[in-house]
């Protein structure tokens, strides 16, 4: 030991309990390990420390097998949730938690995203007798055949289950065992990324679950079909998030309205390049709860503005993406959007190649307050009446944030930056940003950035317009 750690050992050796527990809170926990190992007084706090925290986060931490004993040392502590995505935990040391089930034995919420977990180690923690929630989502050593033959029943509580994209499994058989050991409590899944999942287990779990599921993704699954999404909207009414983006050929227009119409608490439902979904199809409820819509790259057969018309009537929607529905999206339609929808905060139009520079001046008129006459006219042959324009117009962006205008001819530079700096209100209001042609940003600040900041759902895992 170098001279300096030895006086900074014997100084710190000589501070009361109080002053050294006090000092420890403001070390990041791993950290606070490593210091524990320095003296008794140390390790003692340390262990103070970790019975009071409720909730232990170390994603992102560098949480090696030599912090192993941080988790061990958990026994008796009051701590619910237990968040160590990305953590550099080895198979051998997960293995070792599992051998020591006392430890984690108060944990209501684990999430160890992206780590080196195995199915013997899942199995013990989604069989703990506190625990309600378990996301193990990329999670490349668990694999399909370890699945099918190392299950146990889960612990009585848990309901919510993330087990996306895990890359050793197939989902063609495993899915549906674990939905066969969940109890009927399950309100929450995330089975997304399996193309070789069955129909039949969305089907299971929807008429297992008793009507209490109220969230379920299960995105880049192609075999969902039809039959899966009716089984849904019909035996799962209590439902308020539905993610089925990428689900290329199995699905239309028929289920999804369905959903809609069967659901009335739905708030969130994805359909991202679900290509059989023909926008001209979709029956949408007279009043609806929806606050995000994603119908990115479905299909239109044509260029009938009306077809997208009953959107205006979604007053709770903030986040509306409609990229690349390049015939079905015009002028009118956005500018009634915006003037009917009032808390519309991100609104997606990448690619709509039917827009024209009148969809930059109707913002900045509406940014401004002002709706010309001829535009009322133009908003009435999409159902929104001139009176309830009028009196929209002066605040229906007050809350967008979002526009995207990226591949759309009319989303160049100047005229871009002629909206942001020639309203004056934006100066008093939160930061509205214009995605441009490039997929630049540009907003009310000149703050431009030359490379778009959020990728997709399917490439992140982060939540889409």
């Amino acid at each position: 030991m170098a001279g300096g750690d030895e006086v900074a050992l014997c100084l710190t050796s000589a501070l009361s309990p109080d002053v050294v527990f006090y000092l420890i809170r403001f070390l990041e926990l791993p950290e606070s390990a490593s210091v524990a190992c320095s003296c008794a007084t140390f390790a003692q706090a340390h262990r103070s420390r970790l019975k009071e925290e409720r909730t232990l986060d170390l994603s992102g931490s560098h949480l090696t097998d030599a912090h192993l004993g941080l988790l061990l040392d958990l026994t008796g502590s009051r701590c619910e949730t237990l968040v160590a995505d990305d953590c550099e935990l080895s198979a051998v040391a997960f293995n070792m938690l599992a051998v020591h089930p006392r430890s984690l034995a108060s944990l209501t919420r684990i999430s160890i995203r992206h780590t080196l977990v195995e199915p013997r180690a899942f199995f013990a923690l989604w069989s703990l007798p506190r625990l309600t929630a378990l996301d193990v989502s990329d999670c490349n050593m668990i694999d399909e055949h370890g699945l099918c033959s190392n299950a146990v029943p889960p612990g009585a509580l848990l309901a919510e289950l993330c087990m996306a994209r895990c890359a050793r499994v197939t989902g063609e058989h495993s899915v549906t065992m674990l939905i066969h050991l969940l109890r009927r409590s399950v309100t929450a899944m995330d089975i997304s990324g399996y193309d070789r999942l069955p129909p039949a287990a969305v089907s299971q779990l929807a008429s297992r679950s008793d009507g209490r599921l109220v969230s379920l993704a299960v995105a880049e699954a192609e075999l969902v079909n039809d039959a899966a999404v009716m089984c849904l909207a019909h035996c799962c009414r209590a439902l308020q998030k539905v993610e089925l983006s990428y689900c290329c050929e199995g699905i239309t227009a028929d289920s999804i309205s369905a959903l809609m119409m069967n659901c009335p608490s739905l708030c969130s439902l994805g359909l991202h390049s679900c290509s059989a979904i023909f926008i001209e199809d979709l029956r949408f409820p007279s009043s609806t709860t929806l606050s995000r819509l994603n119908l990115n790259r479905t299909s239109t057969r044509g260029t009938d503005p009306a077809a997208l018309s009953a959107l205006c009537r979604s007053q709770y929607l903030t986040h509306l993406d409609l990229g690349w529905l390049t015939e079905a999206v015009t002028d009118e339609l956005v500018c009634a959007l915006l003037t009917s929808l009032p808390l519309i905060s991100h609104l997606n139009l990448e690619g709509c190649k039917m827009l024209t520079i009148c969809t930059l001046q109707h913002v900045k008129q509406l940014l401004e307050g002002d709706l010309p006459s001829s535009m009322l006219q133009r908003l009435q042959l999409t159902t929104i009446s001139p009176r309830a324009s009028v009196q929209r117009a002066a605040s229906s962006l007050q809350h967008l944030q979002l526009l995207d205008l990226s591949y759309v001819d009319c989303a160049i530079r100047d005229p871009i930056h002629d909206v942001l700096r020639s309203v004056p209100t934006l100066a008093r209001r939160a930061e509205l940003i214009i995605v441009d042609y490039y997929r630049n940003l540009c907003s009310s600040r000149d703050i431009r950035i030359p490379r778009y900041p959020y990728a997709s759902a399917r490439d992140s895992g982060e939540d889409e317009l």
